[in-house]
């Protein structure tokens, strides 16, 4: 399924499991006056809200519309007070249509039934917020896990994701 050293990943879930991760709502995307890099968000995290800057305005032509029409949950899954895995999934905005964002799994529990636990919860989210289906953009590696659930190939783009890692993109429909 993941090859984690094919990715080049230099953290372990153990060390992910040490970050202090919180999850907000973005309300407001501003640009920084006379600054090339830096955006302002004012982020809103349920119990307190914050302005964050963040050295991302090249990375977009209009992050400020990206940023407040994303719609990303994220997910992680804890099973022995270690994080196994974790997702993002969204509703597309102006669409009748999920899509996953990213899915991953520690090696370490590759076979004991995590991607079908994970595929499931997305299934059944989709369906909660009455989407039609999931577009899912998969590595050539991940596209024969998402296979697996029913996800057909909708385009194939050579070395999509770098070189020698083609993207190959799917979507599940109910």
């Amino acid at each position: 399924m993941w090859n984690w050293s094919y990715y080049s990943f230099k953290y372990t879930f153990d060390d992910l499991a040490k970050l202090d991760i919180r999850v907000g709502t973005i309300l407001k995307v501003s640009e920084v006056e006379k600054s090339d890099k830096l955006m302002k968000l004012s982020v809103d995290f349920g119990d307190h809200k914050r302005t964050i800057l963040a050295g991302i305005k090249q990375e977009r032509e209009d992050y400020s519309n990206y940023l407040l029409n994303l719609t990303d949950t994220y997910k992680v899954l804890i099973s022995k007070e270690k994080v196994v895995a974790a997702f993002g999934i969204s509703q597309v905005k102006n669409s009748n249509r999920s899509r996953v964002t990213w899915i991953m799994v520690c090696p370490n529990e590759k076979g004991k039934g995590i991607g079908t636990k994970l595929m499931s919860y997305v299934k059944q989210y989709t369906l909660d917020i009455e989407s039609v289906g999931i577009d899912i953009a998969a590595s050539y590696l991940s596209s024969l896990f998402f296979k697996k659930f029913g996800a057909i190939e909708t385009n194939y783009i050579k070395d999509g994701w770098g070189n020698d890692m083609h993207r190959i993109d799917m979507e599940i429909n109910f």
